[in-house]
Formats: C-alpha cells, sequence, structure tokens
C-alpha cells in the first residue's frame, strides 16, 4: 500500500493552546504529462500525442458544461457552483463586491474509494524559522516596549517550541549596547503559538532585541526594540 506522511501542528482555528491539527505532505504534483506517461506504461497502445489530446480535448469539454450551467457527476469527479454571501432582500442581485462564486470539486465513484487504499505514516514536523510577533512585559503591562527583569513575560508567535533540554536552543535577551546575552531558564508555558517565562534578573538599563533560537540554526527575532528603563 501507498504511503502517505502526515505531521502534526498547532491548531489555529482553537483557542487551546495545546491542541493540534494533521497536515498532510503530499509528493509532487501530478501534470498532464506525468499522466499520460502512467497511460503509456500501463501499455493500452495509445500514442502519448493523442493522450494529450484527449487530455487537452476534456478539459474543453467540462468547461464548456460548466460555463452553460451544468453541473458534472463523472466517474472521477462531481462539480458544480455555489454563491456565498449574503443578500440583503427578495430583490438583491449578485455583486461581486459582496459575493462570490465558487467551483466545488468532490470525487465521483472512480475516485471514492481511494482512502482506503493508503497507508497513513506519521512524519516528523519540518523545522521552520520562529515567527515572532508580540512580546507582553506583565509587570508593566506593556507590549513590545518595555523589559522588567524579574517579572513574568509572555511572548506569542508561531512555531515557537522548542527543546529545552538543548542549552543552545532558547529565548534570549540581547543587550544592543554589548551584545551581552540573557537567556531565559525558567518557563511557565512552552508551546508553538505562545511561551510563558520568567524574564531574566541583572539585565542592565539598556536596549534589547528579543530571539528565539531552535535547531539547525533556526531562529527568529521580535521586530520591535525592547527597553530595561
Amino acid at each position: 500500500m501507498n504511503k502517505l506522511e502526515y505531521y502534526l501542528k498547532d491548531n489555529p482555528l482553537t483557542p487551546d493552546p495545546t491542541d493540534f491539527c494533521a497536515v498532510v505532505q503530499h509528493g509532487k504534483p501530478v501534470d498532464d504529462q506525468e499522466l499520460a506517461d502512467m497511460i503509456l506504461y500501463r501499455s493500452t497502445g495509445v500514442a502519448k500525442s493523442d493522450i494529450i489530446r484527449i487530455i487537452e480535448e476534456m478539459k474543453i469539454a467540462l468547461s464548456h458544461f460548466l460555463v452553460n450551467g451544468r453541473s458534472l457527476n463523472t466517474s472521477l469527479f462531481n462539480a458544480s457552483f455555489s454563491i456565498q454571501g449574503v443578500f440583503t432582500d427578495e430583490e438583491d442581485r449578485f455583486d461581486p463586491a459582496r459575493h462570490t462564486l465558487s467551483l466545488n470539486v468532490k470525487p465521483g465513484i472512480g475516485l471514492k474509494d481511494t482512502a482506503g487504499q493508503v497507508s497513513l505514516a506519521k512524519a516528523t514536523p519540518p523545522v521552520t524559522n520562529p515567527i515572532l510577533n508580540s512580546f507582553t512585559d506583565t509587570e508593566s503591562g506593556t507590549k513590545n516596549a518595555q523589559i522588567t527583569p524579574g517579572a513574568p513575560g509572555k511572548l506569542n508567535g508561531k512555531g515557537l517550541k522548542f527543546d529545552q533540554e538543548d542549552p543552545l536552543q532558547g529565548v534570549f535577551f540581547i543587550n544592543e549596547a554589548n551584545n551581552r546575552e540573557y537567556k531565559v531558564d525558567k518557563f511557565v508555558e512552552c508551546h508553538p503559538s505562545k511561551l510563558i517565562f520568567k524574564i531574566p534578573t541583572g539585565m542592565a538599563k539598556s536596549t534589547y532585541r528579543l530571539e528565539v533560537r531552535k535547531e539547525a540554526e533556526k531562529s527568529g527575532r521580535l521586530t520591535a526594540i525592547l527597553q530595561v528603563a
């Protein structure tokens, strides 16, 4: 059976920072040329040029029916249009500024059983650069501005979670005056979209950069400059 890989990532559709959703990792998309090659591989006796021509004629025929208000109910797929948007009353008409015409495509009877022929395999999530959106200093209640050493801090973003057992990874405050680094060592929460931690003590009055470092030299910085007053 074929292997279809997937990995888990932070679920952006729920407020729960601990749940995840699956992301399917498809292989390289199949185009018309590769489709024709597969048909040839099955020894149909039809020339590739003829296969490509048939594919082109199918696209023309399918488009013809759809443009003329017909829905499609083929063995490969079903297709029909739908309209999204709110109409104010019975006299209202379609307005491209308020409404959208969408083409909906679903598998036909010839493809519906493909899911049962696939074997799933869980994969390791790809390593991506963390994105730092905002830092909140809970002591002062400010965002992207002040740092209060020793107080709780909250960092929001994407791909923030890192391996806390790796000493090279973590959250760092970097003094812009002398490049001295202060690493966070106490975390309350460590999630892909949110980090809550104790701001390091002993930070001198200066401006600082906030950085999250992950494996394979993946790192991200907060755009805002922070200040210890």
